[in-house]
């Protein structure tokens, strides 16, 4: 699950602006397929699973690839590219900061 299925639903979605309901409908997909693969109903057991297989939320790899690829981004000297990784940063600061 972890090298097939999270890289495919996470494709891309580093350069995207998303909305902390969009980070939290993925969540709910990763932690369903973990409740449907240990067959219990309970959030708690599928997120515990989850840190025993080393798979993190989507929401928290969404933002770490979302820094390394702002990272990468920055080293251009582009006026355009630094407004845009300032907008992008501002979105992962207030992410953090709502939690």
């Amino acid at each position: 699950m972890i090298s097939k299925c999270l890289p495919t639903l996470l494709y891309g979605l580093e350069a995207c602006p998303l909305k902390s309901a969009d980070l939290k409908s993925l969540d709910y997909i990763v932690v369903g397929a973990f409740m449907k693969i240990f067959k219990t109903k309970l959030k708690e057991v599928a997120s515990c699973c989850m840190e025993i297989f080393n798979c993190p939320l989507p929401s928290v790899s969404v933002n770490n690839r979302k820094c390394k690829f702002l990272q990468k981004f920055s080293a251009f000297e582009n006026i355009i590219y630094v407004v845009i990784v300032l907008i992008a940063l501002s979105s992962v600061l207030m992410f953090y900061a709502a939690d």
